[in-house]
């Protein structure tokens, strides 16, 4: 695939409402997809479980794609998310709240499918929102 049809499978993944986008996981990741975390690397299944955790603790999640840059096999994306705290998340009960969490993330595409994700973000940030850890100043 071309760089231009690289970056159009993540603007589009990213334009689904996130329980439709896991739906369409099979399709859109190769079947040996592996996720880099802060914790570690996970596959494709893995990845598909850490995102229904996800949508089940904020059942409203959504996400803006900020900037989309691409070279070669590669596309990074700058985004950002929004969400409203309603379900336990990492032992912490719902607090309503609403949280907004930006990262960027690396894509690789292999075959016409994302093979590898690199994802940042500040995890502090999302805590400190939940009011699970106290904001430095």
């Amino acid at each position: 695939m071309s760089v231009e049809e690289n970056k159009a499978s993540i603007r589009a993944f990213f334009e689904m409402d996130v329980g439709q986008s896991l739906d369409t996981v099979d399709e859109l990741f190769h079947p040996d997809f592996v996720y880099h975390t802060l914790d570690g690397d996970i596959d494709r299944e893995g990845y598909k479980q850490l995102n229904a955790a996800i949508l089940a603790s904020f059942p409203d999640c959504r996400y803006s794609l900020d900037d989309i840059i691409a070279e070669g096999d590669k596309v990074v994306e700058r985004w950002t998310m929004y969400a409203t705290h309603k379900a336990e998340f990492n032992g912490i009960p719902a607090t309503n709240k609403e949280v907004v969490l930006s990262g960027v993330s690396i894509d690789r595409f292999s075959g016409g499918k994302i093979i590898e994700t690199w994802q940042f973000y500040n995890p502090m940030s999302l805590l400190q929102q939940l009011g699970a850890f106290p904001a430095t100043g």
